[in-house]
């Protein structure tokens, strides 16, 4: 099983801080994000030159680029994505949930899976609130769409927040999972916040039980807060391993 960490967490890190840290608690497979340096420096610029640059620092420090995410300008990233190596592009968007919304979205979304399809990319929808709320709501759209080659990024904390079981959620969006992202959420004066996976409701070893695990899914650990983000990364990983029945804890 391919373990992984989100690049948000890391938003303020420098790629080789963040490659040398991940790599030193045994994680080698990385992701990335498109977007401006000069607001998040760990993320990649969307032009050729970046690419190519982030490529060869990896090669360098021997780490493997798996996935990115898009700031939505697709038809300039994708193809730079391709030129990353990478074999998860990834969206994420609060979009407004309306059925015009939603024939726009399948239409987007067909039109990346066409793209993606000849240079072999998988892509990969997370189900991050609006539109894609509720588990029926992302197996609709994944239906609709119709491509083998774009799923869903499973997220429960995100089911959770929105106020869906993360694992009644599976019955309906299994069929469609490419990719999980793994956080807790935990409820403070009824509200929900995002934590650690030991600190969350959230449990783990029940949603591992219920996934198809055969099929290999990158599990990527997405601890978001970037004051601590190394130790909660550390802790998430720790947590993992013992969800997974893998041990080896860290220090």
């Amino acid at each position: 099983m391919t373990i992984t960490s989100s690049p948000w967490g890391f938003r303020f890190h420098a790629f080789d801080r963040y490659a040398r840290y991940l790599k030193s608690i045994g994680i080698t497979d990385l992701c990335l994000m498109f977007g401006a340096p000069e607001k998040f420096p760990l993320a990649v610029r969307p032009t050729k030159e970046a690419a190519e640059e982030c490529r060869k620092h990896a090669d360098d420090l021997g780490v493997n680029l798996i996935e990115i995410a898009t700031t939505m300008d697709y038809q300039t990233e994708l193809p730079l994505a391709v030129g990353l190596g990478v074999k998860y592009f990834r969206v994420c968007d609060i979009w407004e949930d309306t059925e015009e919304n939603f024939q726009k979205i399948v239409k987007m979304l067909r039109d990346m899976g066409a793209q993606a399809q000849k240079p072999g990319l998988m892509v990969i929808v997370e189900n991050h609130g609006g539109l894609m709320a509720k588990a029926a709501a992302c197996r609709r759209l994944m239906e609709t769409v119709g491509m083998p080659n774009v799923r869903l990024n499973y997220d429960p904390a995100n089911f959770e927040y929105y106020g869906e079981d993360p694992v009644e959620a599976l019955d309906e969006i299994k069929p469609f999972i490419g990719f999980i992202h793994c956080k807790n959420v935990r409820y403070e004066i009824g509200k929900p916040r995002y934590c650690r996976i030991a600190e969350g409701v959230i449990d783990y070893s029940r949603i591992f039980k219920a996934l198809p695990m055969g099929d290999a899914f990158p599990v990527c650990l997405e601890y978001e807060d970037s004051a601590d983000a190394e130790k909660g990364t550390l802790d998430d990983l720790n947590s993992m391993r013992m969800c997974l029945g893998t041990g080896g804890e860290q220090a």
